[in-house]
């Protein structure tokens, strides 16, 4: 069986060269010294700006350093942390979520001309959110229970399951739904939406030591890359019929994956290698 450590989630076409202490070329073909933490990756060419000149070191950075509710009376929570969780919905719209210190989740989004102010949305969750959303004006935001660690959904509706990481959710198409995160044993574990109803959780196996990644690059079709204990960067996908085996790409990756998919059959994966430059993958 295979034996993973870091989940995360990539590509599809070309393998990682074996052996190397990276994958594939790095960026610009110059190491990116003194980078930390994981890439993020965003098919959209918008440079980033910050809503409000805040400290540094969280989300406040971005999101403001005072969170406020909407939903009870303007009451000021402690802070936000964790990852936010962004998804538009539409065009020139924005919802963004995350866990406050309260241990609650908040929200607030840009409508297009301003952004509106935080609203909680209860709960108490751990960790960090995930988001999707499959049609105009629907969002389905998903968290880990603090009590009992099973997958919380929008409301918040116990979906079960025993959760040891986030959850990650996406969405192929209308009404579809797909959410995985580490299980019990340490292995890949999904649930999905089928228009209809929730199904039961199932493993895909491995031995994971990190938070999967996973895209859709068309519909019926989930890639999930995640790294292993050999620190190589790994695949496994949904072909529209069934699970294709695990399979190594190679290289000697320090942090999980990032990836984005522009098109139908591509996807381009980049992390950090064994000299903190950014490779690259497609």
């Amino acid at each position: 069986m295979l034996t993973l450590s870091s989940p995360g989630d990539p590509t599809v076409s070309t393998s990682l060269a074996s052996g190397s202490t990276a994958p594939c070329g790095t960026v610009g073909g110059t190491a990116a010294r003194g980078i930390t933490g994981s890439p993020l990756v965003d098919s959209s060419p918008l440079p980033l700006s910050p809503l409000r000149g805040v400290p540094t070191g969280s989300i406040s950075s971005l999101l403001g350093a005072t969170v406020h509710s909407s939903t009870s009376g303007g009451m000021a929570a402690a802070g936000i942390e964790g990852d936010p969780a962004v998804v538009a919905w539409g065009p020139n719209r924005l919802d963004v979520f995350a866990k406050g210190k309260d241990s609650a989740i908040w929200h607030r989004w840009w409508n297009g001309r301003a952004w509106g102010g935080w609203e909680s949305m209860d709960g108490r969750m751990k960790g960090s959110t995930s988001t999707t959303a499959w049609s105009a004006n629907r969002l389905d935001l998903f968290a880990v229970s603090a009590q009992d660690s099973s997958l919380q959904h929008n409301g918040w509706e116990n979906l079960g399951g025993t959760l040891h990481s986030d959850p990650v959710a996406v969405s192929w198409g209308p009404n579809r739904i797909d959410v995985f995160a580490v299980g019990a044993k340490r292995d890949l574990i999904h649930k999905w939406w089928d228009g209809r109803r929730w199904a039961g959780w199932e493993s895909l196996g491995g031995v994971l030591e990190s938070t999967p990644v996973v895209v859709s690059d068309q519909a019926n079709r989930l890639d999930v890359y995640v790294n292993g204990t050999d620190s190589a960067l790994w695949h496994r996908y949904w072909d529209g019929t069934a699970w294709r085996p695990w399979r190594s790409l190679g290289g000697t990756l320090v942090s999980k994956p990032a990836v984005a998919s522009w098109g139908p059959d591509r996807v381009d994966a980049f992390a950090f290698g064994t000299d903190y430059a950014i490779w690259h993958n497609w």
